[in-house]
């Protein structure tokens, strides 16, 4: 998967602060088809509180079953005299007749369980949403700790854009925390228990630089926006005002030319308070001073008022009824399709109770109370309840692969999904979950193997996941030449707005980078080795050359001249140097090469 991390950047201003996100590489497969729907261990009873009224109805039945058996057998007692009850009634199986009372109780129970509803996995669905794009500027100066309103203008300021959120499902929403600049936390989602996280983290420690920077806020705002996006749209801020330094009005009117309403929430009161600082613990140390003077701090609902008017949005001053009707405020802008949304439930569970149930009541309609016959049809029964049910056996091995993959039980899955490739070949997704575990298990040459298969498959979503995994495994190999083909075909096929798109395009780019690094590494040791080889022959030739003249001392030393081979030696030199007297000397020697030449 693609993680993320905050970080923090040197700002313009020689400042640090938070800006953005760190993107690493997938180091693991991406997902995996679930086979059939997911279960859970825990189920749950959606009809728990018919508990009462469903125990008194099995309990009546079964009274009433009971009674019936009694009032049967008293009635048989008075009507037959003892002989004439051991003639009729001498082959009946008491065992069978057990057997057939305590079906019909089962079969009951089971009937009753499945009224409540029982329901354990879960199943989705996909339907199209509409709404429109909501920003929340969120001010986390230092001046959003005073406790003029409680427990501080900050939390009250979570607390009411919370609120807000809850109101708003269905729409899209993105977060922009700002101090003395304005990073964006969050794009547009319709995740809001992801927004909630990242709202509840949000504190003036983020940014280093203090101030309330409307300006900039509002300009980063509108890049949230996605320009192609035919979405109305609206900015709401939450702050307390205290905007000396900044003049956001160029902001402003990019925000009303664009149809972009602002709506401002006053945090604060007027009166205004100390700004507190903490130490590690909590615990307030101090007041914020200027110029050795506590600050109070204000709300500055002048401002807020401007802006909102300015771009048809609307002042509220921070309370609980100001987000219900800024939520009808909201409501009233023209609401545009964006997009799908997968929708999540619990899936009902009760008809396989009801089955079991049926199952049971069919086994004591079938039990005879007659020893022979009932052997005879208990075997027949026996047989066609195996029949009906073997398919559903052999359909759980894959529905077992998804369980033990999840738990992390790769090679009992892995053999799983193999077995159920043999009886079912032609399904891709269990080759492309056969792919998942083998990459997991680190048989990346047989995950290859199983990626590469579904590359040309006619289902584009499996075609390009397993391209993508197919990519992250020649990652896994530091094969990265390899790596960035496959992530190019995921790029040359499927839609930018995609998320395999864009995670892709991610890897495919740290694969480049890590290409980079590799060839370098092998230039450096080529380098290297050759530098090696060249002071490896310079130490042969030296050796040869201190080798031949320790062999011609040598010799001279065993062989010592003779006085007249001494005197005819000269001679012979001298005549020599009379001969080539004048002529021009050639140097010669061994010929050196530059050592990148070798």
């Amino acid at each position: 998967m693609i993680m993320m991390g905050s970080f923090k950047h040197k700002h313009s201003n020689g400042k640090w602060g938070i800006a953005g996100e760190l993107m690493f590489p997938l180091t693991k497969p991406f997902g995996f088809y679930k086979i059939s729907k997911r279960r859970e261990e825990k189920m749950h009873l959606i009809n728990r509180d018919w508990i009462p009224i469903v125990m008194i109805i099995f309990i009546l039945l079964s009274f009433m079953l009971i009674i019936s058996i009694i009032i049967k057998s008293r009635l048989i007692g008075k009507a037959f005299d003892t002989s004439q009850k051991n003639l009729l009634f001498s082959n009946l199986s008491t065992s069978g007749r057990t057997i057939k009372i305590a079906s019909l109780l089962i079969g009951l129970f089971f009937i009753c369980f499945s009224l409540l509803d029982p329901r354990w996995g879960s199943k989705s669905l996909k339907a199209s949403i509409e709404g429109i794009d909501i920003v929340l500027a969120m001010d986390v100066s230092r001046s959003m700790l005073t406790p003029d309103v409680y427990p501080s203008r900050l939390e009250n300021a979570k607390k009411l854009s919370l609120q807000l959120m809850s109101l708003l499902i269905g729409n899209r929403i993105g977060i922009t925390a700002f101090a003395g600049f304005a990073f964006n936390v969050i794009p547009l989602t319709t995740d809001y228990d992801a927004a909630s996280v990242f709202l509840n983290d949000l504190s003036p420690d983020m940014i280093d630089v203090q101030g309330t920077n409307l300006e900039d806020a509002i300009k980063k705002a509108l890049e949230l926006f996605e320009k192609e996006a035919l979405t109305h749209k609206a900015i709401v801020i939450f702050t307390d005002g205290e905007d000396y330094e900044f003049n956001p009005l160029n902001q402003i009117k990019e925000a009303r030319d664009k149809g972009i309403a602002i709506f401002t929430i006053g945090i604060g009161t007027p009166v205004g308070g100390q700004i507190p600082l903490y130490d590690e613990r909590g615990n307030i140390v101090d007041y914020l001073k200027k110029d050795g003077q506590i600050v109070t701090s204000h709300l500055n609902e002048t401002m807020l008022r401007k802006i909102a008017m300015e771009t048809g949005g609307t002042y509220f001053n921070g309370n609980q009824n100001a987000m219900i009707e800024l939520s009808h405020k909201l409501d009233e802008i023209k609401k545009s399709p964006f997009g799908t949304q997968t929708f999540d439930w619990l899936e009902p569970q009760f008809q396989y109770f009801l089955l079991i149930g049926i199952l049971f009541l069919l086994i004591a309609l079938l039990m005879p109370e007659r020893r022979i016959a009932s052997l005879k049809n208990l075997f027949h029964f026996i047989i066609l309840t195996f029949l009906i049910f073997s398919n559903k056996l052999h359909a759980s091995d894959a529905s077992r692969g998804t369980k033990e993959y999840r738990k992390g039980n790769y090679e009992e899955a892995l053999k799983l999904f193999q077995k159920s490739i043999v009886k079912n070949p032609k399904e891709e997704r269990l080759r492309f979950n056969e792919g998942n575990s083998l990459y997991q298990l680190q048989k990346l040459d047989e995950a290859l193997k199983s990626f590469s298969i579904l590359t040309n498959s006619r289902n584009k979503e499996i075609e390009n996941k397993a391209l993508y995994n197919l990519g992250n495994t020649f990652l896994e190999k530091q094969d990265y030449n390899s790596a960035i083909n496959a992530y190019k075909k995921i790029l040359q096929n499927e839609d930018i707005r995609n998320p395999i798109y864009q995670k892709a395009l991610q890897n495919l780019l740290y694969a480049k980078q890590q290409l980079r690094q590799q060839q370098s590494s092998m230039n450096n040791q080529q380098k290297k080795d050759d530098k090696n080889k060249n002071e490896s022959r310079e130490n042969k030739d030296e050796k040869n050359n201190n080798k031949n003249q320790a062999q011609d001392q040598e010799q001279i030393q065993q062989k010592p001249l003779s006085p007249s081979e001494t005197e005819n030696l000269l001679n012979l030199i001298a005549e020599e140097e009379k001969k080539h007297l004048g002529e021009k000397q050639k140097v010669k020697g061994r010929i050196f090469y530059p050592k990148n030449e070798w």
